[in-house]
């Protein structure tokens, strides 16, 4: 339940907040909201939701699962949809990119001070994978003619 609650009240902030992103990149409104959206997901998943601490900041660093696991593609897509509106709206690949990954770790490490929370470095890994794959999805549609005339 607190996830609904959290990506509620995330999207009720992200409506009035894409008019501004809309504006400020000469995007149109709905694009901007999607790329809003996917930033306010990201948090609303991953985030500890109790402040209770289990007494030794830990994060595991055991061998790389199959990078086909459910898991590490759920983290990988987490991330590669962001990105990949994140540089259609903004068109700066490299900022992009590195927001997210240190979200990512800002995240993992958030994880790691908290009961009910694992941080994994895995995670990260698959976060900054995504990131880059839905960064490389983009540019090709920023050298389009069209999308360059916009520029």
């Amino acid at each position: 339940m607190p996830v609904a609650c959290l990506l509620t009240v995330l999207t009720a902030v992200c409506v009035p907040l894409s008019r501004g992103a809309a504006a400020v990149f000469a995007v149109n409104r709905p694009t901007a909201f999607l790329w809003l959206f996917s930033l306010a997901v990201i948090p609303a998943l991953t985030m500890p939701t109790s402040l209770a601490t289990h007494g030794v900041a830990f994060c595991a660093t055991g061998g790389l699962t199959s990078p086909v696991e459910a898991q590490n593609l759920l983290n990988l897509l987490l991330y590669a949809v962001p990105a990949l509106l994140g540089v259609l709206v903004t068109r700066r690949p490299l900022p992009v990119v590195t927001g997210l990954a240190l979200a990512s770790l800002s995240l993992e490490v958030a994880q790691a001070f908290s009961a009910g929370r694992s941080c994994d470095v895995a995670d990260v890994l698959f976060n900054v994978l995504g990131a880059l794959a839905g960064t490389g999805t983009a540019l090709p549609v920023l050298r389009t003619p069209r999308t360059a005339a916009r520029r």
